[in-house]
């Protein structure tokens, strides 16, 4: 009894040794932690208010804040006024190779080159107007911009060729839009173009970049195409220069393919009207955050996607700079480390791998992950309460390393295109000390609809509709959605919904309703205060064999929730009565569980075909069923595991990192197909 008595006394003295210090840090903190930043006259238990007709916008409990200034209403507008308001500030930061400083290009140059780029064209033979459309196919560049700029100087439309649409689909969009002139960064993504140049009927002329090798000029030239350099383009224009011929802000702007998973590419039109909607209803959403010209942002995600686009115009409409990414995404960090951005435009799949990037690195050292446990668990209660810095203890002990990591100077963090985890959402809000918000909406609606709100700092919502956005809910018979009952597929309406798509008017019609609504196809719900969930999706339906409908991309949701799946593709058959799966492991915690069962994984592509690592994948599914009270019949009876993860490189993913079903099925249809087999015999 002694002994025990002895062993006690010990225990209760070091965990008196833990807990006193930690109680001072708590209580220090939380007497000095700032007041909770707030949008003006604004109710965050009620954060739109519905009309009769069940229509939602955002409320405001009294004059909201405003901006103090007048939005532009073209892009071309939109640049004056940033090379204005910057005093022909810096605009676009390069880094010539990995290892050297950023240098700068000014608002003016940029705009001298682009009226050069815009000129000679016009010399080429293309006339200024609102139906000559200039392809472009190229990493984020300043000559992408020059470009962009050209084509908005000149009334113009620019049509980005997505890498990852594949060969023949941006022959497609090259035929189907009548498209003369192609724009190319790179040698190989002009031997792409030439070595299919007799599929491209429409094509007259490739603009390279690049040097051009002998022999792609000679084939290209015997296909009658002329090829020419970017550099002798803006030749020709500064000798016969060319008044510009602004647009009207009806005029469309660009058209926007769409990567969707089935068919062909779509066109989507989107106006000078909609990208400065969209512009204005961000900037007044993200009050009280304000740009200005001290602001800087990393240039990464495509330029060919609307996300990134309307980053370039809210930075551009307040004379900040941007600074392009050297290219290579596994440097990204590098990039951002010597930028120091300010503002990080981001994607769930990159703000994972920085969260599991902090927690890798803690569960080397015991000490150091307890530590960060206790210091995300201490500053989280902060965060809950509406509370977000980078003073507190905390932060000074233990999450400055973080933030360093990032550049030190980030103040805001926007993530769109996916849902993205709310235990990442969180862990960034505590361990960065800035706002992140999650944004929905898609290529039809100019980028986002609705956007979560600073000082909200819940999960798992995307938050109310932004400024002059409308969104209301409608009946899905099919899937048993009812609008009454609270859940229905997300319409949308506003001037930042597309005018339609490029010659298809029967898809124009299935999309936009005659009241102006936009069909996303995406089923949504509102939570108590009134933000919108998605949670299911409309189309990708597959009906089993017993007459029940699995949705795919809901399911993979739920089990993409789970530690063990990096990435988790569900296939469903009218032929059979089950779903079966393709999913990529995460090696690290399945080479654990191999450790743990005394498996032997150091031929780790050969352990993913054992059947001991399928029972365990086939046993995280049952586990996650039964926890998300997902039917039995919507449960993957057999699985393939994944030697490599889909990627946009492997053209299993879109440029937003939404799986090709249609190219998964295609590329994987013996899986599949043995898969049903081996499901049969369960």
């Amino acid at each position: 009894m002694a002994f025990i008595a002895v062993v006690l006394s010990i225990l209760s003295t070091l965990v008196g040794i833990v807990i006193f210090p930690l109680s001072v840090i708590f209580l220090y903190d939380y007497f000095t932690a700032p007041e909770p930043q707030r949008v003006k006259n604004f109710d965050y238990n009620q954060q739109t208010e519905e009309d009769e007709n069940g229509i939602r916008k955002r409320r405001f409990t009294g004059k909201p804040e405003e901006v103090g200034f007048t939005f532009p209403k073209t892009l071309y507008e939109n640049f004056q006024r940033g090379m204005q308001v910057s005093g022909d500030g810096d605009l676009y930061g390069v880094r010539e190779t990995p290892t050297a400083p950023y240098t700068w290009i000014k608002y003016s140059d940029v705009f001298k080159r682009a009226k050069n780029f815009g000129a000679g064209l016009i010399a080429k033979g293309l006339p200024p107007k609102n139906d000559t459309f200039i392809g472009i196919q190229a990493q984020n560049s300043v000559e992408w911009v020059v470009v962009e700029q050209a084509a908005n100087a000149y009334s113009m439309v620019i049509v980005p060729l997505y890498d990852t649409l594949g060969v023949e689909a941006c022959n497609y969009i090259i035929n189907f839009m009548n498209i003369t002139t192609v724009v190319v960064d790179t040698v190989d993504r002009l031997k792409n173009i030439v070595n299919n140049v007799e599929k491209v009927k429409a094509l007259q002329r490739i603009i390279c970049v690049a040097d051009v090798p002998a022999d792609l000029r000679t084939k290209a030239e015997g296909a009658n195409v002329e090829l020419v350099l970017f550099k002798d383009i803006e030749a020709l224009g500064q000798q016969k220069p060319h008044d510009v011929v602004p647009p009207k802000p009806s005029d469309v702007a660009t058209i926007c393919c769409t990567s969707g998973t089935t068919g062909d590419p779509k066109g989507v039109l989107i106006t000078h009207e909609n990208f400065m909607a969209e512009d204005e209803a961000l900037v007044n959403h993200l009050l009280p955050l304000r740009f200005d010209t001290n602001d800087v942002v990393i240039s990464y995600l495509p330029l060919a996607h609307l996300y990134e686009r309307m980053v370039h115009i809210v930075m551009q409409t307040h004379g900040a700079k941007l600074g392009f990414f050297t290219g290579d995404v596994r440097r990204l960090t590098d990039d951002i480390k010597e930028l120091r951005p300010t503002l990080l435009p981001a994607v769930p799949r990159v703000l994972g791998r920085i969260y599991a990037g902090v927690w890798k690195k803690a569960r080397e050292n015991y000490v150091t992950r307890a530590i960060l446990h206790v210091a995300f668990r201490m500053k989280r209660v902060e965060v809950y309460r509406g509370i977000i810095r980078q003073d507190s203890i905390w932060d000074k002990l233990v999450f400055k390393n973080v933030r360093k990591q990032m550049g030190g100077r980030l103040r805001f963090i926007l993530t769109g295109s996916a849902p993205i985890e709310g235990d990442v959402l969180t862990f960034l809000r505590v361990a960065l000390g800035i706002p992140v918000l999650e944004g929905y909406g898609q290529t039809e609606s100019t980028g986002g609809a609705t956007l979560t709100v600073i000082g909200d700092n819940t999960v798992e919502h995307v938050g109310p509709p932004m400024v002059g956005v409308e969104v209301k809910l409608v009946d899905v018979p099919d899937m048993e959605y009812k609008a009454s009952e609270g859940t229905g597929e997300v319409c949308m309406r506003g001037k930042i919904v597309m005018r339609g798509y490029y010659k298809l008017d029967d898809k124009t019609k299935e999309a936009l309703d005659d009241e102006g609504w936009l069909h996303t196809g995406d089923i949504g719900t509102w939570d108590e205060k009134g933000c919108l969930k998605i949670v299911d999706r409309k189309k990708n339906l597959f009906k089993l064999s017993q007459g029940e409908y699995i949705a795919p991309e809901k399911l993979e949701q739920h089990f993409g929730k789970s530690k063990m799946f990096v990435q988790v593709f569900i296939d469903g058959n009218s032929k059979f009565a089950f779903p079966v799966a393709l999913v990529a492991p995460e090696k690290d915690n399945l080479v654990k569980f191999a450790r743990e069962e005394g498996l032997d994984a150091s031929n780790y592509g050969k352990f993913l075909d054992s059947k001991q690592a399928k029972d365990f994948i086939l046993k995280e599914f049952a586990r996650i069923a039964k926890k998300d009270e997902i039917k039995s019949f919507e449960v993957p009876k057999a699985v393939h595991l994944l030697k490599e993860p889909f990627s946009v490189a492997n053209n299993m993913l879109t440029p937003t990192f939404k799986a090709k079903r249609e190219v998964v099925r295609k590329t994987y249809k013996k899986t599949i197909d043995d898969l049903y087999k081996e499901g049969q015999q369960e």
